[in-house]
């Protein structure tokens, strides 16, 4: 199940604030049994917290590389075993008829808030006018993880502090529904990493933690909450200044002395606020 693969990421250490930010590959190797047989499975994980309208072909870039990695450690393998290859296809490729590569699926955990819009597979990308053309291209679907909207059940499955940073994402607009997660959490105090990691993911602006420092969950939920609101409030004095500039009842540089803000910072914020506010 995907959550145990990302319950063990995280375990790890795999997923920190330092990988979301920079959304680079994890790989994980495996070995799945069924019906007796054991399936060696390469899975790479994607950490997204925007969303990505490229993300299906970036995901095939990743696997073909990992595909012909592959076939470069099984060609170095014949060479150094002396393995005879039959000339034709077999020497060109150095790549025997009987070979085979391990699967790899590569996976986009996705960290937003805000529901993925962004196409699942290849063809959802391509401007096709004639849809008959569709049987002669392959689609390759992207699997992806939305982790604010999993299940209660997957969620409370992980071990590890990828449990409240996934309870934040999920309840983070419901009041009441996150006081009743972490409530029902027995886990009271998260680490600095777990409290970075959904201080990066919430763009909160607080104060990191360091080292083995600890925080009480629910203060480290009011902490944010209030940070939240403090930003409201600049937001709301902002945008009040702005209307008092643009009606002339108080100067540019009265309105720069109570923002501690230079001139060009005022109109580029300006700028923005005023198209955003046009919508």
């Amino acid at each position: 199940h995907i959550t145990s693969l990302l319950n063990k990421m995280e375990e790890t250490g795999d997923i920190t604030p330092k990988t979301v930010k920079r959304t680079r590959d994890i790989i994980k190797r495996s070995v799945i049994k069924s019906d007796g047989n054991n399936t060696y499975v390469i899975f790479g994980i994607e950490n997204q917290t925007n969303i990505d309208y490229t993300m299906p072909l970036r995901n095939l870039l990743y696997d073909t590389l990992y595909y012909f990695h592959q076939i470069d450690e099984i060609a170095d393998r014949h060479s150094k075993e002396g393995v005879k290859l039959k000339a034709g296809g077999e020497f060109l490729s150095k790549f025997k008829k009987e070979d085979k590569l391990n699967p790899v699926i590569t996976t986009v955990a996705y960290f937003g808030t805000k529901q993925w819009d962004g196409p699942l597979t290849i063809t959802d990308m391509l401007n096709i006018a004639d849809e008959r053309y569709l049987e002669y291209i392959p689609r390759y679907r992207m699997p992806l993880i939305e982790l604010s909207r999993l299940n209660r059940e997957d969620i409370m499955s992980f071990n590890t502090e990828l449990r409240e940073v996934c309870g934040f994402l999920k309840y983070s607009k419901d009041k009441n529904g996150l006081q009743k997660f972490f409530e029902d959490n027995p886990r009271k105090t998260i680490s600095a990493k777990g409290y970075n990691l959904i201080n990066e993911i919430t763009n909160s602006g607080m104060k990191p933690l360091e080292g083995d420092e600890e925080t009480d969950m629910c203060k480290a939920i009011e902490d944010i909450r209030e940070e939240g609101k403090n930003e409201g409030r600049d937001e709301e004095r902002f945008s009040l200044l702005v209307e008092l500039v643009n009606e002339g009842s108080i100067d540019v540089d009265k309105a720069l002395e109570k923002l501690h803000m230079s001139l060009d910072e005022f109109y580029k914020k300006k700028t923005e606020y005023e198209r955003a506010s046009a919508r």
